[in-house]
């Protein structure tokens, strides 16, 4: 596939992915959840800090989204527009890390999927920090690729790419708790891959 064939059919993806992730995006008023996570990220810092030890979720999403409605406002179609962005980076992260590993057109086929993908529409279009979470997620197995990639020209873990991958699985795991299921799974990944 040319390169410039690539390029179009992948924004075409992303232009998708946006469309339906906006489409009928403020139909309905927040949920308990979505409120909670509004009300938060109204507050300053510190008090997002201290709330946040009381609750069952990190404080980085809080964090990002009371910067993203400093930007934009509160409403419905602005605190949910975070998770839109989250959720479009997602699909292109998400050919990243499929074109790593396999063909050309089975990293525009993940993307696709994951751009119309139901249950990430509608993740996408909720004020709460699970598609951060796994956009963060996927950048974590990328870092991981880059890594052993790294370690596989040089012999030796490249400083650089493990402090990058450090740096984005911890903010991962400070978004939402789950990340440590992938954590567990990259170590059985790099387990596997020194027994093999």
């Amino acid at each position: 596939m040319k390169p410039r064939t690539r390029i179009i059919l992948l924004v075409l993806i992303l232009l998708a992915a946006s469309f339906l992730r906006f489409y009928r995006i403020s139909v309905q008023s927040y949920w308990n959840d979505e409120g909670t996570s509004v009300a938060l990220a109204l507050r300053d810092l510190p008090t997002i800090t201290e709330n946040a030890s009381n609750d069952i979720h990190p404080p980085l999403y809080y964090y990002l989204l009371h910067g993203w409605i400093g930007l934009f406002d509160s409403s419905e179609v602005g605190t949910r527009s975070l998770s839109v962005v989250l959720g479009v980076a997602l699909v292109a992260a998400l050919y990243a890390l499929v074109r790593k590993y396999s063909s050309e057109n089975t990293a525009l086929l993940a993307s696709a999927l994951a751009a119309i993908n139901p249950l990430l529409i509608y993740f996408s279009q909720e004020t709460r920090m699970y598609e951060m979470a796994a956009l963060l997620s996927v950048l974590s197995m990328l870092a991981l690729t880059h890594l052993f990639k790294g370690y596989k020209e040089k012999g030796s873990l490249p400083l650089g790419r493990a402090c990058l991958w450090l740096l984005v699985t911890a903010l991962g795991v400070y978004t939402h708790y789950f990340v440590f299921a992938i954590v567990a799974a990259e170590n059985v990944a790099v387990l596997l891959w020194f027994i093999i």
